[in-house]
């Protein structure tokens, strides 16, 4: 796993974060820094291991918590893409790839279900509630590297949402939502919460086995093609 996204061209367009575990310099102790803005960090949650250029999660009570402007569904943006290279190496059913949560807010964004299928879920606040899902026909099996990548949008004029996802480059699953109850306006599907990479809450609770090589965060969204390309410039270290 040697290639890394300083020495590969990946879109650089509207990157806002990007958390790449080739980059020893960029971890200190549990925080390791973006290497676009020195003010963003994910913590890691209870010692998961760092080693050739990947980290993994125990499956005990690991997990990676993001800062919090990483936000999916941040109240300012119409647009943003995520994109995370995992592969999961132990258990069966399901597992929660990330979810972000707080106490008036369920998601659980993007799983593996309890079918072994790639399932992306989403749901909205109080009682505006709004809830869309994907389940889609691409399998998540053990031992095989995915990049996952999800463009949000929302509308600026009303209450739509929708949600686009794919794996190693391809368009598995899309989902759109009408606006929740009793919502007119502009409006994202809950803001606030941490997100978490392979558990679902920032305490490490139903942590997955699995090894994370990088995350990215875009303030837009990306075309098929760009996530095609970013998922060619980098698959040849996922091995």
């Amino acid at each position: 796993m040697g290639a890394h996204a300083g020495t590969i061209p990946i879109v650089t367009d509207n990157l806002d974060q990007l958390y790449d575990f080739n980059e020893t310099d960029s971890i200190s102790g549990a925080t390791v820094t973006s290497l676009i803005t020195s003010s963003d960090e994910m913590t890691l949650v209870n010692s998961p291991t760092v080693s050739g250029g990947t980290c993994t999660l125990d499956g005990s009570n690991d997990a990676i918590s993001l800062d919090s402007s990483s936000n999916l569904y941040s109240a300012n943006s119409l647009a943003e893409c995520w994109e995370l290279a995992f592969r999961i190496k132990s258990g069966t059913g399901e597992a929660s790839i990330m979810h972000q949560s707080n106490v008036w807010y369920y998601r659980r964004f993007f799983n593996r279900n309890s079918d072994g299928y790639f399932w992306m879920r989403a749901t909205g606040a109080g009682g505006n509630t709004d809830e869309f899902e994907s389940v889609t026909s691409q399998t998540i099996e053990n031992n095989e590297w995915y990049v996952m990548a999800c463009n949000f949008s929302r509308s600026s004029t009303s209450a739509k949402n929708s949600m686009n996802g794919f794996i190693n480059g391809v368009q598995v699953g899309s989902m759109n939502s009408i606006g929740g109850k009793g919502v007119s306006g502009p409006w994202s599907i809950g803001t606030g919460g941490t997100p978490v990479i392979g558990a679902t809450a920032s305490d490490g609770s139903n942590s997955v086995n699995m090894e994370i090589a990088y995350f990215r965060k875009y303030g837009k969204n990306l075309s098929s093609s760009e996530i095609l390309s970013n998922y060619n410039a980098m698959k040849g270290r996922l091995v």
